[in-house]
């Protein structure tokens, strides 16, 4: 069971409730608005796709993942909010004040839109003073020098950048669940054990915690490398399996690094 929020009390925010923030900032905006979100969550890009509509702008995604995701979606039936979104080789062409992007890149990561739109290196266009850019997220442990680094060129570049600390409305809502989910999500399974991932280890403990006090009898904490048995008894082998970061040198050999 995911562990990240496990110290969040309390209930995840709902995707619906961030329609009224973004809007807001959508509408308050008096060039290109840039949301920057991860590429995967098929109901942010509907809340933005129906913004865009509802705003006079244009939505256009930066990003492969992004264009993979809502490609995946329509195959699917999932994707009904917009026939079509222009084309980042279009982008350059529009009033800036009639353009609302969605971008990856919101963890700071090199090579994604957003840090090439940051560095004037964006091979369709290029942002403006007056431009502002929405953190339709939250700060994934370990990426904050990366982030903040990323802000501070848009911030160079003249650029209005807002964020979940500086929203006075919901413009996030995570995908992992805080206490009181986790805990109805035990009343409802009632497992004989609870084996808490993804996260530290202070997250992984608070799952723990959750599990014991909703009534599951026993909880494993492993780590990565631990190899979990759960028939015909339940255990942990510790340091099993050899795990790391692996590296391909001359295009056949792994090390690791």
């Amino acid at each position: 069971c995911d562990s990240t929020n496990a110290n969040v009390q309390g209930w995840s925010e709902s995707e619906a409730n961030l329609y009224q923030g973004l809007k807001f900032h959508v509408e308050q905006a008096k060039g290109r608005v840039v949301v920057a979100c991860f590429g995967s969550n098929i109901a942010r890009l509907h809340t933005l796709a129906r913004i865009a509509d509802e705003t006079g702008r244009h939505l256009g995604l930066l990003g492969r993942s992004l264009i993979n995701t809502v490609s995946a979606a329509k195959n699917v039936g999932l994707w009904n909010s917009v026939k079509t979104s222009v084309d980042s080789a279009h982008l350059g062409f529009l009033p800036a004040h009639t353009v609302l992007l969605v971008a990856t890149g919101s963890q700071g990561e090199p090579r994604t839109a957003l840090n090439r739109l940051s560095l004037n290196s964006f091979r369709d266009m290029q942002l403006s003073p007056g431009d502002t850019v929405i953190f339709s997220s939250k700060v994934i442990p370990g990426n904050e020098l990366a982030i903040a680094t990323l802000i501070e060129r848009l911030k160079v570049m003249q650029v209005d950048v807002i964020d979940i600390d500086n929203s006075a409305l919901p413009i996030h809502a995570s995908g992992h669940p805080a206490s009181e989910e986790l805990k109805t999500m035990y009343q409802w399974v009632q497992p004989q054990c609870a084996i808490p991932v993804h996260g530290e280890l202070m997250h992984m403990k608070a799952n723990a915690k959750i599990a014991k006090a909703s009534g599951v009898r026993q909880q494993l904490l492993g780590q990565n490398g631990d190899l979990f048995y759960i028939a015909p008894v339940n255990g942990i082998r510790r340091g099993a399996v050899k795990t790391g970061r692996w590296g391909l040198f001359d295009r056949k050999s792994l090390k690791k690094l």
